[in-house]
C-alpha cells in the first residue's frame, strides 16, 4: 500500500474511532451488568448484548466509509492532494 492509501485509510478510521465509543457511552453499562447477573461471561455479554446494540452504528459507519472511499476514486476529494486543497 502506498503512502496515499495509508493516509486515506488512517483518515477514514477516525470516524469509527470517534463514533463507536460515543455510542457505547449512550448505551450504558446496565445492559452488560444485567447480562452478567444472568450468568454471561464478559465476552458473551459483549457478543450477545453490546454488539447487537452497536450494529446500527457499525453498519452506518461502514457504509459511510465505503461511500467516501468509492467516491474518492472518481473525484480527487478523498486523496491526500484533495485534503490539502480543502485546508
Amino acid at each position: 500500500m502506498d503512502g496515499d492509501g495509508r493516509a486515506l485509510v488512517t483518515f477514514q478510521l477516525s470516524y469509527p474511532v470517534i463514533i463507536c465509543p460515543a455510542r457505547l457511552l449512550s448505551i450504558g453499562r446496565e445492559y452488560e451488568e444485567a447480562a452478567m447477573d444472568l450468568g454471561a461471561s464478559p465476552v458473551r455479554a459483549l457478543r450477545h448484548v453490546l454488539l447487537p446494540l452497536l450494529s446500527p452504528a457499525i453498519f452506518a459507519l461502514g457504509f459511510g466509509v465505503y461511500r467516501r472511499l468509492t467516491r474518492g476514486e472518481r473525484r480527487k476529494e478523498s486523496t491526500v492532494e484533495g485534503f490539502a486543497a480543502q485546508i
